[in-house]
Protein backbone atom coordinates (compact mmCIF):
# COMPACT_ATOMS: atom_id res chain seq x y z
CA UNK A 1 0.00 0.00 0.00
CA UNK A 2 1.19 3.55 -0.96
CA UNK A 3 2.45 5.29 2.40
CA UNK A 4 1.16 8.84 1.64
CA UNK A 5 0.52 10.78 -1.54
CA UNK A 6 3.72 12.72 -1.17
CA UNK A 7 7.16 11.34 -2.96
CA UNK A 8 10.68 13.11 -1.83
CA UNK A 9 12.67 14.77 -4.71
CA UNK A 10 14.53 11.20 -5.57
CA UNK A 11 11.11 9.34 -6.33
CA UNK A 12 10.20 12.40 -8.77
CA UNK A 13 13.30 12.53 -10.71
CA UNK A 14 11.81 8.36 -11.07
CA UNK A 15 9.10 9.59 -12.94
CA UNK A 16 10.66 11.33 -15.47
CA UNK A 17 10.22 8.47 -18.59
CA UNK A 18 13.47 9.36 -21.04
CA UNK A 19 11.23 13.05 -21.82
CA UNK A 20 12.40 16.03 -22.23
CA UNK A 21 13.22 18.79 -19.50
CA UNK A 22 10.02 18.95 -17.24
CA UNK A 23 8.41 22.17 -15.10
CA UNK A 24 7.77 21.38 -11.46
CA UNK A 25 6.12 22.96 -8.64
CA UNK A 26 7.39 21.49 -5.39
CA UNK A 27 6.69 23.20 -2.18
CA UNK A 28 9.51 22.18 0.77
CA UNK A 29 8.60 19.99 3.50
CA UNK A 30 9.62 20.57 7.37
CA UNK A 31 12.19 17.72 7.08
CA UNK A 32 13.91 19.21 3.93
CA UNK A 33 11.80 16.31 1.72
CA UNK A 34 9.65 17.55 -1.53
CA UNK A 35 6.18 17.23 -1.74
CA UNK A 36 5.73 17.20 -6.17
CA UNK A 37 2.34 19.24 -6.69
CA UNK A 38 2.78 19.72 -9.72
CA UNK A 39 4.25 18.18 -12.74
CA UNK A 40 4.91 18.98 -16.33
CA UNK A 41 6.78 18.45 -19.68
CA UNK A 42 6.87 20.06 -22.84
CA UNK A 43 4.56 18.26 -25.12
CA UNK A 44 6.74 17.95 -28.54
CA UNK A 45 5.53 16.83 -31.56
CA UNK A 46 6.61 13.00 -30.35
CA UNK A 47 5.01 13.33 -27.00
CA UNK A 48 1.84 14.54 -29.16
CA UNK A 49 1.24 11.47 -31.23
CA UNK A 50 -1.16 11.12 -34.02
CA UNK A 51 -4.56 10.54 -34.16
CA UNK A 52 -7.58 9.91 -36.63
CA UNK A 53 -10.04 11.96 -37.88
CA UNK A 54 -13.45 10.69 -38.99
CA UNK A 55 -15.19 13.58 -41.07
CA UNK A 56 -18.69 13.30 -41.31
CA UNK A 57 -20.26 13.93 -44.65
CA UNK A 58 -22.22 17.16 -44.47
CA UNK A 59 -25.94 14.81 -44.48
CA UNK A 60 -24.89 13.65 -40.71
CA UNK A 61 -26.14 17.33 -39.40
CA UNK A 62 -29.81 16.74 -40.63
CA UNK A 63 -29.48 13.17 -38.98
CA UNK A 64 -28.45 14.70 -35.81
CA UNK A 65 -31.22 17.13 -36.21
CA UNK A 66 -33.95 14.73 -36.71
CA UNK A 67 -32.78 12.50 -34.02
CA UNK A 68 -32.56 15.14 -31.82
CA UNK A 69 -36.12 16.56 -32.35
CA UNK A 70 -37.87 12.81 -32.23
CA UNK A 71 -36.13 11.91 -28.96
CA UNK A 72 -35.53 15.04 -27.36
CA UNK A 73 -36.89 17.88 -28.83
CA UNK A 74 -35.88 20.58 -26.28
CA UNK A 75 -32.21 18.80 -24.95
CA UNK A 76 -28.94 18.11 -26.31
CA UNK A 77 -28.66 14.13 -27.43
CA UNK A 78 -26.35 11.86 -25.34
CA UNK A 79 -23.26 12.37 -27.62
CA UNK A 80 -20.43 11.62 -24.45
CA UNK A 81 -22.68 8.08 -24.04
CA UNK A 82 -21.55 7.50 -27.43
CA UNK A 83 -17.97 8.51 -27.45
CA UNK A 84 -18.03 6.14 -23.93
CA UNK A 85 -19.82 3.03 -25.91
CA UNK A 86 -16.72 3.25 -28.24
CA UNK A 87 -14.08 3.92 -26.05
CA UNK A 88 -15.32 0.93 -23.74
CA UNK A 89 -16.66 -1.47 -27.35
CA UNK A 90 -13.02 -0.43 -29.39
CA UNK A 91 -10.59 -0.29 -26.47
CA UNK A 92 -9.35 3.27 -28.01
CA UNK A 93 -9.46 6.67 -27.26
CA UNK A 94 -12.65 8.35 -28.80
CA UNK A 95 -14.41 11.90 -28.72
CA UNK A 96 -16.84 13.60 -30.58
CA UNK A 97 -16.33 16.91 -31.87
CA UNK A 98 -18.34 19.75 -31.14
CA UNK A 99 -21.18 18.07 -29.24
CA UNK A 100 -23.09 20.93 -27.97
CA UNK A 101 -27.36 21.98 -28.75
CA UNK A 102 -26.81 24.49 -31.58
CA UNK A 103 -23.25 22.68 -33.20
CA UNK A 104 -23.77 18.54 -33.41
CA UNK A 105 -20.61 16.33 -33.89
CA UNK A 106 -18.91 16.83 -37.15
CA UNK A 107 -15.92 14.55 -36.62
CA UNK A 108 -15.09 11.98 -34.54
CA UNK A 109 -11.47 11.94 -33.27
CA UNK A 110 -9.48 8.22 -32.18
CA UNK A 111 -6.27 7.17 -30.71
CA UNK A 112 -5.97 4.51 -33.15
CA UNK A 113 -7.85 2.96 -36.04
CA UNK A 114 -11.65 2.22 -35.86
CA UNK A 115 -13.08 -0.87 -37.46
CA UNK A 116 -16.02 0.71 -39.47
CA UNK A 117 -18.52 -2.40 -38.27
CA UNK A 118 -17.97 -1.44 -34.50
CA UNK A 119 -17.87 2.14 -35.59
CA UNK A 120 -21.77 1.28 -37.34
CA UNK A 121 -22.95 -1.05 -34.30
CA UNK A 122 -21.92 1.89 -31.51
CA UNK A 123 -24.10 4.18 -33.15
CA UNK A 124 -27.35 1.34 -33.65
CA UNK A 125 -27.28 0.71 -30.30
CA UNK A 126 -26.73 3.94 -29.33
CA UNK A 127 -29.19 5.35 -31.54
CA UNK A 128 -31.86 2.76 -30.30
CA UNK A 129 -31.09 3.86 -26.60
CA UNK A 130 -32.03 7.24 -26.75
CA UNK A 131 -35.08 6.85 -28.88
CA UNK A 132 -36.02 4.52 -25.76
CA UNK A 133 -36.58 1.56 -27.65
CA UNK A 134 -36.98 -1.80 -24.77
CA UNK A 135 -33.67 -3.31 -24.14
CA UNK A 136 -35.07 -6.58 -25.44
CA UNK A 137 -35.86 -5.29 -28.35
CA UNK A 138 -32.56 -3.71 -29.50
CA UNK A 139 -30.94 -5.19 -32.39
CA UNK A 140 -27.80 -4.94 -34.64
CA UNK A 141 -30.20 -4.88 -37.67
CA UNK A 142 -31.89 -1.63 -36.48
CA UNK A 143 -31.74 -0.25 -39.66
CA UNK A 144 -30.32 3.82 -39.06
CA UNK A 145 -29.29 6.78 -41.71
CA UNK A 146 -27.08 7.91 -38.80
CA UNK A 147 -24.85 4.92 -38.29
CA UNK A 148 -24.13 4.43 -41.93
CA UNK A 149 -22.79 8.28 -42.40
CA UNK A 150 -20.68 7.95 -39.41
CA UNK A 151 -19.06 4.45 -40.52
CA UNK A 152 -18.55 5.73 -43.92
CA UNK A 153 -17.16 9.17 -42.78
CA UNK A 154 -13.47 9.99 -44.57
CA UNK A 155 -10.63 9.02 -42.11
CA UNK A 156 -6.83 10.73 -41.79
CA UNK A 157 -4.28 10.31 -39.86
CA UNK A 158 -3.13 13.42 -38.59
CA UNK A 159 -0.09 14.62 -36.38
CA UNK A 160 -1.44 16.17 -33.65
CA UNK A 161 1.40 18.71 -33.35
CA UNK A 162 0.84 19.95 -36.72
CA UNK A 163 -2.99 21.22 -35.98
CA UNK A 164 -1.00 23.59 -32.53
CA UNK A 165 -0.57 26.88 -34.06
CA UNK A 166 1.39 30.30 -32.61
CA UNK A 167 -0.05 33.89 -32.03
CA UNK A 168 3.14 35.21 -31.30
CA UNK A 169 5.12 33.67 -29.16
CA UNK A 170 1.66 31.98 -27.56
CA UNK A 171 0.84 28.48 -28.99
CA UNK A 172 -3.02 27.83 -29.43
CA UNK A 173 -4.94 24.53 -30.92
CA UNK A 174 -8.62 23.84 -31.52
CA UNK A 175 -10.36 22.11 -28.95
CA UNK A 176 -10.54 18.50 -30.09
CA UNK A 177 -7.07 19.14 -29.89
CA UNK A 178 -6.31 19.54 -26.15
CA UNK A 179 -8.49 16.79 -25.59
CA UNK A 180 -6.81 14.06 -27.79
CA UNK A 181 -3.23 15.49 -26.85
CA UNK A 182 -2.66 13.44 -23.84
CA UNK A 183 -3.60 10.03 -25.66
CA UNK A 184 0.10 9.19 -26.43
CA UNK A 185 1.80 10.24 -22.95
CA UNK A 186 -0.78 8.34 -21.42
CA UNK A 187 -0.51 5.20 -23.28
CA UNK A 188 3.40 5.52 -22.54
CA UNK A 189 2.96 6.15 -19.24
CA UNK A 190 0.09 2.83 -18.76
CA UNK A 191 3.35 1.11 -20.46
CA UNK A 192 5.86 1.36 -17.72
CA UNK A 193 5.87 0.50 -14.23
CA UNK A 194 7.13 2.58 -11.32
CA UNK A 195 9.11 2.46 -7.88
CA UNK A 196 7.16 4.11 -5.12
CA UNK A 197 7.61 3.80 -1.42
CA UNK A 198 9.80 0.52 -1.98
CA UNK A 199 7.04 -0.82 -4.47
CA UNK A 200 5.85 -1.00 -7.71
CA UNK A 201 2.85 1.07 -9.24
CA UNK A 202 1.28 0.40 -12.32
CA UNK A 203 -0.30 2.89 -13.72
CA UNK A 204 -3.61 2.69 -16.04
CA UNK A 205 -5.47 4.38 -18.13
CA UNK A 206 -9.64 4.97 -17.82
CA UNK A 207 -12.05 6.28 -20.64
CA UNK A 208 -11.13 9.68 -20.03
CA UNK A 209 -7.85 9.27 -20.86
CA UNK A 210 -6.52 9.91 -17.47
CA UNK A 211 -4.66 7.34 -15.20
CA UNK A 212 -5.54 5.55 -12.32
CA UNK A 213 -3.99 3.21 -10.11
CA UNK A 214 -6.24 0.21 -9.54
CA UNK A 215 -4.21 -2.70 -7.71
CA UNK A 216 -5.25 -3.63 -4.60
CA UNK A 217 -2.16 -3.70 -2.83
CA UNK A 218 -1.66 -0.15 -3.85
CA UNK A 219 -4.67 1.09 -2.93
CA UNK A 220 -5.29 3.57 0.06
CA UNK A 221 -7.50 1.83 2.82
CA UNK A 222 -9.17 3.07 6.04
CA UNK A 223 -13.03 3.74 7.77
CA UNK A 224 -13.57 7.30 6.85
CA UNK A 225 -15.85 7.29 9.83
CA UNK A 226 -14.98 6.20 13.33
CA UNK A 227 -16.15 2.48 13.10
CA UNK A 228 -17.47 2.67 9.95
CA UNK A 229 -16.38 0.07 7.12
CA UNK A 230 -13.30 -0.23 5.51
CA UNK A 231 -13.14 2.33 2.43
CA UNK A 232 -10.41 2.49 -0.57
CA UNK A 233 -9.38 5.33 -2.09
CA UNK A 234 -6.88 5.45 -5.66
CA UNK A 235 -4.71 7.34 -7.02
CA UNK A 236 -5.87 9.06 -9.92
CA UNK A 237 -3.50 11.40 -12.20
CA UNK A 238 -4.94 14.05 -14.60
CA UNK A 239 -3.23 14.63 -17.93
CA UNK A 240 -4.12 18.30 -19.70
CA UNK A 241 -2.87 19.87 -22.07
CA UNK A 242 -1.93 23.46 -21.43
CA UNK A 243 -0.20 26.54 -22.57
CA UNK A 244 2.00 29.43 -20.51
CA UNK A 245 3.15 32.71 -20.61
CA UNK A 246 6.51 33.17 -22.52
CA UNK A 247 6.49 29.20 -23.46
CA UNK A 248 5.84 28.89 -27.17
CA UNK A 249 5.37 24.71 -26.91
CA UNK A 250 2.63 23.69 -25.23
CA UNK A 251 2.87 21.76 -21.54
CA UNK A 252 1.30 18.11 -20.32
CA UNK A 253 0.62 19.06 -17.25
CA UNK A 254 0.39 15.90 -14.77
CA UNK A 255 -2.03 17.21 -11.67
CA UNK A 256 -2.50 13.50 -9.22
CA UNK A 257 -5.46 13.34 -6.71
CA UNK A 258 -7.20 10.83 -4.79
CA UNK A 259 -10.17 9.39 -5.98
CA UNK A 260 -12.35 7.57 -3.30
CA UNK A 261 -14.25 4.21 -4.49
CA UNK A 262 -17.51 3.87 -4.06
CA UNK A 263 -19.29 1.05 -2.34
CA UNK A 264 -22.52 0.91 -4.56
CA UNK A 265 -23.96 2.78 -7.97
CA UNK A 266 -25.63 5.49 -6.00
CA UNK A 267 -27.42 8.46 -7.62
CA UNK A 268 -27.76 5.24 -10.74
CA UNK A 269 -31.71 4.98 -11.99
CA UNK A 270 -32.69 1.82 -14.04
CA UNK A 271 -35.86 1.03 -15.56
CA UNK A 272 -38.49 -1.14 -14.32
Amino acid sequence: MLNSARCGASTAQRWSPGWSSRVSTARRLRDDRQELALLAYPLTEQLHGTAYIHRFPEEVADAWERLRNHAHANANLPYTGLATGLRAYSGAFVNLFPASKKHAPQQLIASRPLDVRDVRDAVVLWEQAVLGVPDDKITFNYSSELAELVAGSTVEEVSLAGHVHRFGNQPDAPNWVYDAATWEAARRLEATSWQVDGGEVVLRTDTDGNLLVWDPKALWSDAWKKNGELQYAALRVRLSMQTMPNLRTPVLVLDPSVARLSRGLYGTRTDG
